[in-house]
Parts: C-alpha cells; sequence; structure tokens
C-alpha cells in the first residue's frame, strides 16, 4: 500500500514529492512522554531519518521524518 507524501515547496523551486510502500495502512497511537525510548540499534540509518522513538506494546517505533528521510536519498 503506497503512503505519498506531499513533499515541501521553496519559493521558485519545483515542488517535491516522495512515497512509501507499506504492508498496511498508517496508524494513529497515542503516546506519552513515558513511551520515549531509544532509537533501535538495527540499522545506522535511524538517527538519519527518524526525529523520536516511542514503545508499543513492548517494541520500539522509531517515528520517521519525511524531510529527513527523503533528504537522505536525494
Amino acid at each position: 500500500m503506497p503512503w505519498c507524501w506531499p513533499g515541501s515547496r521553496q519559493p521558485g523551486q519545483p515542488a517535491a514529492h516522495g512515497a512509501l510502500g507499506l504492508a498496511r495502512l498508517p496508524r494513529v497511537v497515542t503516546v506519552d512522554d513515558q513511551d520515549r525510548c531509544a532509537l533501535p540499534q538495527d540499522s545506522r540509518l535511524w538517527p538519519s531519518v527518524a526525529s523520536a522513538c516511542f514503545q508499543h506494546h513492548g517494541r520500539p517505533v522509531p517515528v520517521v521524518d519525511p524531510l529527513r528521510l527523503f533528504a537522505a536519498v536525494a
């Protein structure tokens, strides 16, 4: 299931667009400060694309920042 991000547009520059292929629709999850955790250690890329991380059902969930993600692959 693709998820589209409209991107950003700087004056005088073409619009930037991006898309992700997801297995299912993204969900809204309510979290508190106490759910904050460290980024997973399974990839050295998390710090460059995630702005935060929280625990959900005992597993770390990185919060992917679209600006960082698409800037990293540009």
